[in-house]
């Protein structure tokens, strides 16, 4: 059986097929993290006591919302940049996959034809032998 003559660029596409699904599967685990990350940032800062005891309690409560504050935006910005990271992968991911899959399809396609002339050859040996054995009767 021939081997598929572009069976070294099928490979090659598979391996970058790979890589760029590794790099989705990673951007995809950031902007996850970083969400999440978020979300518990607010959650802890809901939970926070905001009934000061005095003016110096109220001064510090008035800092760690101002600091949270900063703390929410850079996390915001982070997500900002996953997300931009993440649908640059997806990009890269499917420009790979639009490379492969016509790849792919004619590997397959190869496939059928060279077991189709397999078939075709052990049904004329089969054919040849049925013949001999009814000439020689």
């Amino acid at each position: 059986m021939a081997q598929f003559p572009l069976a070294g660029l099928l490979r090659l596409r598979g391996i970058e097929l790979d890589a760029a699904s590794g790099r989705l599967a990673g951007a995809n685990r950031r902007v996850q993290e970083s969400r999440e990350r978020r979300a518990r940032s607010v959650s802890s800062l809901g939970a926070c006591d905001t009934h000061p005891a005095d003016g110096p309690a109220l001064l510090a409560i008035a800092a760690a919302r101002s600091a949270a504050r900063s703390q929410l935006a850079a996390l915001d910005a982070l997500i900002t940049t996953a997300d931009a990271e993440q649908q640059a992968a997806q990009a890269q991911y499917r420009a790979a996959k639009m490379r492969t899959v016509p790849l792919e399809k004619m590997a397959a396609r190869h496939q059928l034809e060279q077991t189709a002339a397999e078939l075709k050859a052990e049904q004329s040996a089969l054919d040849e032998s049925a013949i001999r054995r009814t000439s020689s009767r």
